[in-house]
């Protein structure tokens, strides 16, 4: 059984990467840096994932359309895990 994931606070996919050379399959990744998705994007297609508009979200998690914009990534699939590597304090915009 493959294990269906989704990334949050994605960055440029570092620790999905690591869950995609573990065998897992990312059904969305999420990240509200233009140049971390665009990033992700292109390891994405590097590793042979095929990508549509909707698998890499660029947003900010707080806006009020991210959780449909989620579901739209998901669709019918299930969801195993949520991964994600939230900012360190020091990067955070709130200090």
């Amino acid at each position: 059984m493959k294990y269906n994931f989704i990334d949050l606070f994605s960055g440029a996919g570092g620790l999905g990467e690591g869950f995609l050379k573990s065998g897992f399959n990312s059904l969305c990744h999420l990240d509200f840096d233009y140049y971390s998705t665009k990033t992700l994007e292109k390891r994405l297609k590097y590793y042979g994932h095929k990508l549509n508009e909707e698998n890499v979200i660029l947003s900010d998690i707080t806006e009020k359309d991210v959780l449909e914009r989620i579901s739209g990534c998901v669709g019918n699939e299930k969801v195993n895990i949520i991964i994600g590597g939230p900012p360190c304090q020091s990067f955070s915009s709130l200090g």
